[in-house]
């Protein structure tokens, strides 16, 4: 998984305000991140199982950002 990926998804599980901004408008964000476009259809699918697998990000963490 990409560093721009992993960046975004432990700030979206440790930052409040990047979720808000993630639930509103999440292609941006991940835009702004740098978020490769096969991992942007793969947070948007909401695997979180696979995500996790990919991004080596602990399956507990996602549960808050799926959306």
């Amino acid at each position: 998984m990409s560093d721009n990926t992993h960046k975004l998804l432990s700030s979206l599980a440790e930052d409040p305000e990047t979720l808000e901004r993630f639930k509103k408008d999440p292609e941006g964000v991940m835009k702004e991140y740098g978020v490769p476009e096969d991992h942007q259809k793969l947070i948007l699918s909401g695997d979180k199982e696979k995500l996790a697998d990919e991004a080596g990000i602990d399956h507990n963490k996602l549960q808050f950002i799926i959306i």
